[in-house]
């Protein structure tokens, strides 16, 4: 166990027996801090530890959600989690619902308030991943271009900190390579030029490389 695992663990011990006397006050922590220990885990090897602190924290959030719709963000983040642990372990379809739900979640919330934009995005790329390793292309694609389209419009906003979002995206429909050379070429010049970060910048000039010498 690492140190992070111990300190989250033991805050789960001390916040259950908080939450008994005071649910209130202390439920709330409860669901955030299973939620830091699921990913503290940070390792395939202890997947049922993980779904386990996922799912206790995701069934808080739900009961918090119901007398407080603030809490619909830490339902639709604990939902993206199991989403990915699940993909992670080839549980496709659990993984799909679990994503699918949490992306609802978030469109409402981005009605709301444009800050979870980023989150709407997030769980449209886990969903192309998703649908690309199940083999359903057109709908990996269709996630992926209205994730691009809404990181685009962050990285207009703030290029600093999602340019490298947006970065990564490009380059995954590279990867998929479903589309022309030139379009192909076309996407990772654009990913050169909106990256942020060393490696990740590195990264895209080799790629702009590749597939654009022959265009």
């Amino acid at each position: 166990m690492n140190k992070a695992e111990g300190a989250f663990a033991e805050s789960v011990t001390i916040y259950r027996r908080l939450a008994k006397e005071d649910a209130t006050a202390y439920l709330p922590e409860l669901a955030k801090t299973l939620n830091d220990l699921g990913n503290s885990y940070g390792s395939k090897q202890r997947p049922e530890q993980i779904e386990a602190a996922f799912t206790e924290s995701l069934t808080i959030y739900r009961r918090l959600a119901k007398e407080n719709a603030a809490y619909r963000s830490g339902v639709a983040r604990t939902l993206s989690d199991l989403g990915e642990l699940y993909r992670n372990r080839k549980r496709l379809n659990e993984a799909e619902a679990r994503l699918i739900e949490s992306l609802a979640i978030c469109r409402d919330l981005a009605k709301e308030n444009a800050a979870y934009l980023p989150f709407v995005a997030g769980t449209l790329n886990a969903l192309s991943m998703l649908y690309t390793e199940a083999k359903r292309l057109k709908e990996a694609e269709t996630a992926s271009i209205e994730c691009l389209t809404i990181r685009r419009e962050l990285v207009k906003a703030n290029p600093t900190t999602y340019g490298d979002d947006l970065a990564r995206s490009l380059l995954s429909m590279v990867i998929a390579s479903r589309k022309t050379r030139a379009q192909d070429c076309a996407l990772a010049e654009e990913a050169v030029r909106v990256a942020v970060g060393s490696e990740l910048t590195g990264t895209a000039a080799s790629m702009k490389k590749r597939v654009c010498r022959a265009k």
